[in-house]
């Protein structure tokens, strides 16, 4: 006789509520019942005494006290034309300046309306620009952005 094993996975959606019922009961119970054969049910209690849960919200990256980068920071006469009407960048713009102009790694920059994200695409696009398959034509870049203001405010 062959045994025939099944395996099944449970997803439990961890809530504030479920957090303070394990914090008193400390398990789940789990009642599993054959299909096949009468009376062939099992129960399991799942214990969470030990559950380590993640932080509800992770902390944001913090602003941190640079000096403000000048506009010759993108060293070239062309690019900085573009931003003649600008001395210098603003803190979060200076923050992901090496990250988004100096290199090729992803970036995510959530911040409110009006920071100056824009911008900071833009810095992307001119490094693309810079390089030598971007300077030939080679490279191509697509822009998506949510609002029509900025679909006609770049034109480079």
């Amino acid at each position: 006789m062959s045994k025939l094993f099944r395996t099944f996975l449970l997803n439990l959606p961890i809530l504030t509520d479920t957090i303070f019922i394990l914090y008193f009961n400390f398990y789940y119970t789990y009642k599993v019942v054959s299909d096949r054969w009468i009376g062939s049910e099992t129960i399991l209690p799942v214990n969470f005494r030990h559950l380590i849960l993640p932080e509800k919200n992770p902390p944001p990256t913090e602003l941190l006290d640079l000096q403000p980068l000048p506009i010759s920071a993108l060293r070239s006469a062309a690019f900085e034309t573009l931003y003649r009407e600008m001395s210098q960048f603003n803190p979060i713009q200076t923050q992901v300046f090496n990250a988004v102009y100096n290199s090729d790694e992803n970036v995510f920059v959530g911040s409110p309306p009006g920071s100056g994200k824009t911008l900071i695409a833009e810095f992307s696009i001119l490094r693309m620009f810079s390089s030598p398959a971007g300077r030939n034509g080679e490279d191509h870049c697509v822009y998506i952005s949510p609002r029509e203001v900025n679909h006609n405010h770049v034109n480079l």
